[in-house]
């Protein structure tokens, strides 16, 4: 018997069960994992009462990405959605609204100080996303989950520096947010589920990003990139984490990365892949509390020219790739399990 299953929503366990005529049914007790761009093959006998299964993942399966995204019926049209000006809070409870915003974000020149707050769980599939920026007003930007979680978040970054939910936010918080399911491919400099940078004030609080593709842009073509960067910051929630001169305090609190693939060139990572303050002689400090890692893949390619950037081969990490900072970073009951490193060449 053969079959093939082809997921783009929900990625949870299948669980089969089989009457086929003159038989009784059969039921699988154990759930069989499905993981998208993922290909699971099963083999058994199923009609014995003696049933042994062997479950693969095949890990080189190549129809990666079928453009399928691209070429989507589905889309939403643009909605405003509720605005308090008192509290300078958008209130989003359809997908049509948070393409509104997405709209307004990416053609608006003056970003002013806003809450944008979640009331219902989003589900964007079948949508081309195109990564937010905020550019960020002093008060900045609070993006508050309310505990919901927006899924099926698809990007083709098309070689472009930054993509994410928001490609760049300078003065922005996310809090109470889950992301779950987010295809980014083609991807170039600064990447993450949440955001590819954060610049200036920021803070991630009680957010997860589960469920993550990236894939760099032209992972597994060879290329001579000659004295070229050959490529930057690839995180399963930020890129990048980028502070200004002040005494604030920046970083994560409560977050947590789950089931995540990146294939790239550069630092990679499964919470932020760089904290930099870029050596302005900052007060700023980074804090990494109640913060975890798990299932993830992180895969760097190592292209010809790679051999003159070798340094960053070694800048790949659980929690943070790498650091560049004048001042503390603190650690406060963090962990990852099950990561694992796959190196390449190309």
């Amino acid at each position: 018997m053969v079959d093939y299953l082809f997921c783009t929503g929900s990625l949870n366990p299948i669980h089969m069960e089989f009457t086929p005529t003159g038989f009784a049914t059969r039921n699988i007790t154990t759930d069989i994992p499905t993981r998208q761009n993922f290909l699971t093959t099963i083999l058994g006998n199923m009609l014995t009462s003696n049933l042994n299964l062997t479950i693969s993942c095949d890990e080189m399966f190549k129809e990666e990405y079928n453009n399928y995204y691209m070429t989507a019926a589905k889309a939403f049209s643009p909605i405003p959605p509720s605005y308090d000006s008192s509290t300078k809070t958008y209130t989003i409870k359809t997908p049509n609204e948070l393409v509104w915003l997405e709209q307004k974000f990416n053609t608006d020149n003056d970003d002013a100080a806003c809450t944008v707050r979640l009331a219902n769980d989003i589900d964007l599939e079948g949508y081309y996303w195109t990564p937010m920026v905020y550019a960020g007003a002093d008060e900045g930007m609070l993006f508050d989950g309310g505990g919901f979680k927006i899924c099926n978040i698809n990007i083709d970054a098309n070689n472009t520096d930054y993509a994410g939910l928001f490609g760049n936010v300078s003065n922005g918080r996310f809090e109470n947010l889950t992301l779950e399911n987010v295809t980014i491919n083609n991807a170039a400099k600064f990447v993450g589920a949440f955001t590819g940078s954060i610049h200036a004030n920021g803070f991630i609080k009680n957010c997860t990003a589960k469920h993550v593709w990236i894939r760099g842009y032209d992972y597994d073509k060879e290329r001579d990139y000659g004295n070229q960067n050959l490529g930057y910051d690839y995180g399963g929630l930020v890129g990048i984490f980028y502070t200004i001169d002040n005494n604030e305090t920046y970083g994560f609190k409560d977050c947590t990365s789950f089931d995540i693939d990146i294939f790239a060139s550069g630092r990679l990572d499964g919470i932020v892949a760089f904290l930099n303050n870029d050596g302005a002689g900052a007060n700023a400090s980074f804090l990494l509390e109640n913060c975890k890692a798990e299932n993830c893949r992180l895969h760097v390619s190592y292209h010809k020219s790679s051999r003159g950037h070798a340094n960053w081969l070694r800048e790949i990490g659980s929690l943070v790739g790498a650091l560049q900072i004048d001042d503390a970073v603190k650690f406060k009951n963090c962990s990852r399990n099950d990561l694992t490193y796959m190196f390449g060449w190309v």
